[in-house]
């Protein structure tokens, strides 16, 4: 095989000025963005400005240079914007530059049979997948069709289901899991309590064979290296304690089950301090009987006007519970609402005769004693985009505050969206580093354009600091 290149017709035009070439310290820095190209509609883009110095070494790569290039290519290819320059002898580089890297070897038979593949890490189109297995304690061999229930203590219910399939595999599809989270994963423990589960952990573990060269160092990094430490140091001795905003995402508020058909606000009645009083007096859709001297729900099926034979799916703050006596031997005056659906529900594989669900004041479950057969975990869910953290600066306090302010990075945003031809205006503040600035600003046009530039402008220290 032997690669080919064509030069990309399309680039983006687009420019990010400052206000000014040179800035005090502490001083508010407004840099106009603009795209040019009059054939581009929308793009997505992102911006960084730094300090340069001698431990930078930043040679920038235009975005084009590593669509239509490095990232094609195996190994290093050194100065790759030479073969984006009009030098005369640029076909005939990027002509052995293609033979160089260009060759590869393959079977044809390989590529054309239709050989399964196996998917190791399964799309995620509505959440984020968490997986696990469940085996027998007694033999260890994986366990196939047992139920198995996830959940996390909120007062946002949701629940998740699973039936092992031969290789005793389940999985669960999150829906609105972010942040870190105790999830508990239980079987019916009142029929399959013979059983071990165990939850896959969400990272890989195949490890990398690259490894980072061995650092050369050079004397001339000295005084640099000793001015980095020393900002980082301040940074973090007088910022450290700063929590650092997460973006706030939309989440759907809604149990899991929708509307139920019953809802009780117990604050709205006189508090009970015994569970059983308050299901016989209130609670119209739970028939509450006793068999061989336990506790059990019934729930009529509205719809049909008759009552279910088996019991209702019992939950406190999301969380299953198969053992009604618990319930009723919990505290009433912990639990804020009780839920009622008064017809089947269906999860997936599974069928429900009608909800029982409590939800405590603070969603945590109010002190309930959990099974200890419950696998419970710690489990970070979807991680929350920060917000890149930039002080301003614009009242007298703020200006003539004694907190040292030694930032290197003066702004960093991954996802600058621009619209037609547009001045998209970035307002941020310098730092108290004096120095030269280097702005860098790239990204790609819905049409499939792609285009960077960059600038500088200079930091020096203002006669109040």
């Amino acid at each position: 095989e032997r690669l080919y290149f064509k030069l990309p017709q399309n680039k983006i035009s687009i420019s990010a000025t400052p206000n000014a070439t040179k800035f005090a310290t502490r001083n508010k820095i407004k840099l106009d963005v603009q795209v040019s190209t009059p054939s581009f509609t929308q793009g997505s883009f992102s911006m960084s400005v730094f300090k340069e110095d001698s431990l930078i070494q930043f040679t920038h790569l235009d975005i084009q240079q590593y669509e239509f290039l490095t990232s094609d290519l195996k190994g290093n290819i050194e100065s790759p914007a030479y073969y984006f320059s009009d030098d005369t002898h640029v076909k005939q580089a990027t002509e052995n530059l293609m033979l160089t890297h260009g060759w590869s070897r393959f079977k044809w038979e390989e590529v054309l049979s239709k050989k399964n593949h196996p998917i190791v890490f399964s799309p995620e189109f509505r959440g984020h997948r968490i997986t696990g297995s469940i085996a027998s304690k007694q033999t260890g061999a994986p366990v196939s069709g047992i139920p198995t229930y996830l959940s996390s203590p909120s007062k946002n219910i949701r629940l998740y289901g699973s039936i092992s399939n031969t290789k005793g595999d389940i999985e669960f599809e999150m829906k609105d899991f972010v942040d870190k989270r105790k999830i508990f994963v239980q079987t019916n423990l009142t029929k399959d309590s013979i059983y071990d589960i165990n939850i896959h952990s969400p990272y890989s573990i195949v490890f990398s064979s690259f490894r980072l060269p061995p650092l050369n160092y050079t004397s001339t990094w000295k005084d640099q290296l000793l001015a980095r430490s020393l900002s980082m140091q301040v940074e973090n001795t007088y910022h450290g304690s700063r929590s650092i905003p997460v973006q706030g995402s939309v989440i759907d508020t809604t149990a899991f089950y929708g509307v139920p058909d019953e809802k009780y606000l117990l604050d709205d009645y006189t508090r009970f301090g015994v569970m059983e009083e308050v299901m016989r007096e209130y609670v119209k859709g739970v028939w509450v009987r006793k068999k061989d001297a336990k506790f059990i729900f019934k729930v009529p099926d509205a719809p049909h006007h008759e009552i279910f034979q088996n019991e209702p799916l019992v939950m406190l703050d999301g969380i299953p519970v198969f053992n009604v006596d618990k319930i009723m031997a919990f505290n009433p005056l912990k639990v804020q609402k009780l839920d009622v659906m008064t017809r089947k529900y269906f999860l997936g594989a599974f069928t429900f005769e009608g909800i029982v669900s409590y939800t405590t004041y603070k969603g945590d479950l109010g002190g309930f004693e959990i099974d200890p057969k419950v696998v419970i975990l710690n489990y970070e869910g979807l991680q929350r985009q920060k917000e890149f953290f930039s002080p301003t600066y614009d009242t007298p306090t703020q200006l003539e505050s004694r907190v040292a302010d030694r930032r290197n990075l003066l702004f960093w945003k991954p996802d600058l969206t621009i619209t037609g031809q547009e001045n998209k205006f970035i307002e941020f503040s310098s730092s108290d580093e004096p120095g030269i600035y280097k702005i860098v600003i790239q990204g790609q046009g819905v049409d499939g354009q792609s285009g960077s530039a960059t600038s500088t402008f200079e930091v020096s220290r203002s006669e109040n600091n």
